[in-house]
């Protein structure tokens, strides 16, 4: 997700982002976690130096750039000083388990060698981000259309059989499978040194977490980020799932995170200023721009904890949080949404 960490994520922001306040279950206004990314290299899931990350060091808000990624912590906050932020500000966000750690990881699952790769396949390090937004050819709008279609692909593989008692490392292995079986490269896996092929963020997780042996449980809410790398680009797209019975305040808190994402979607077009959607990034949309549009929205406040495995970020107040992404394509007459599923009738 490259770009620039927003509002206490270490979320990141390229070219734009949803930060809209909406109500959710627990009576307050959401606060918008915003990412956006152009769609080149995969996104940038550290907006942040991994090796300087410390147990429980909540990450604040730095100023949006088209530049370096990199972000540095404020202050630093232990894991006691959390439990004594939980006993004076806890709130009801309702039923639903809490994660403050990860599960058993197991090894990464192997590409076939005739499957193409992204430049950082075999380093774990990406290439610079691009200084400005591309603009793409007929043939690369064509190119990125067939890669946001396997990835819608991948994903409604993923809703039609995500259920409860499945581990999210079943859910990574569906993904990889699907992604290898098309002839494409799972994008997540080993960017800058991310062990899996999908990120699963579970209940109070805000992104990037890993997926483990945990089963899904009634009542969890998961997202499911999904990116894929064919024809040199990558289709990018996450939804957030409900399993099982999930509670009002959950249900409304995945209500307004889809809202959001279609909501900030609804703006984009020609002429349209990027900071229509959320932040301050320069220039308007141009025909031939392609961008992600992924708001994760939260039930409390906005910081977010980094756990010891240098990516799973949890929220600091334990509430939970939802994600919606869709790459949007800018076309003379509005935008396309290229990774909306199209099979089996629609999504």
């Amino acid at each position: 997700m490259t770009g620039v960490l927003a509002r206490g994520a270490g979320l990141a922001c390229l070219v734009a982002g949803s930060r809209k306040a909406l109500v959710c279950g627990c009576g307050e206004a959401t606060n918008t976690l915003s990412i956006s990314t152009a769609a080149c290299p995969w996104k940038a899931v550290t907006a942040w130096s991994v090796g300087g990350v410390r147990r429980g060091t909540p990450w604040a808000p730095a100023t949006h750039s088209t530049g370096s990624c990199i972000t540095s912590p404020q202050h630093t906050m232990t894991e006691q000083r959390r439990g004594v932020w939980d006993l004076f500000r806890r709130v009801n966000f309702g039923s639903y388990a809490v994660l403050d750690n990860v599960g058993e990881v197991s090894l990464p699952q192997p590409v076939p060698a005739h499957i193409p790769r992204p430049p950082y396949a075999e380093t774990g390090e990406p290439l610079p981000p691009p200084a400005t937004p591309d603009i793409h050819s007929l043939s690369g709008e064509e190119a990125m259309r067939n890669a946001c279609r396997l990835a819608a692909e991948v994903q409604n593989a993923v809703k039609e059989n995500i259920k409860a008692g499945m581990t999210t490392e079943e859910v990574d292995a569906l993904v990889h499978n699907r992604a290898i079986d098309a002839g494409a490269y799972p994008s997540p896996l080993n960017y800058r040194g991310f062990p899996k092929s999908v990120c699963t963020s579970v209940n109070n997780v805000a992104c990037h977490g890993i997926p483990d042996d945990r089963p899904l449980m009634d009542g969890d809410i998961v997202s499911v980020d999904v990116t894929v790398f064919i024809g040199g680009y990558h289709g990018d797209c996450c939804e957030t799932y409900m399993i099982g019975e999930v509670d009002d305040p959950g249900r409304h808190l995945v209500r307004a995170a889809r809202r959001c994402r279609d909501e900030a979607i609804a703006l984009c077009g020609p002429g349209v200023p990027f900071y229509a959607i959320d932040n301050f990034y320069p220039g308007e949309m141009e025909p031939g721009m392609t961008f992600t549009v992924e708001p994760v929205i939260t039930q409390g406040k906005e910081e977010v904890v980094l756990l010891e495995d240098g990516w799973t970020a949890v929220m600091l107040d334990n509430a939970r949080a939802a994600q919606f992404e869709h790459t949007v394509l800018i076309t003379d007459s509005g935008h396309e949404i290229l990774t909306e599923f199209k099979g089996n009738g629609g999504q």
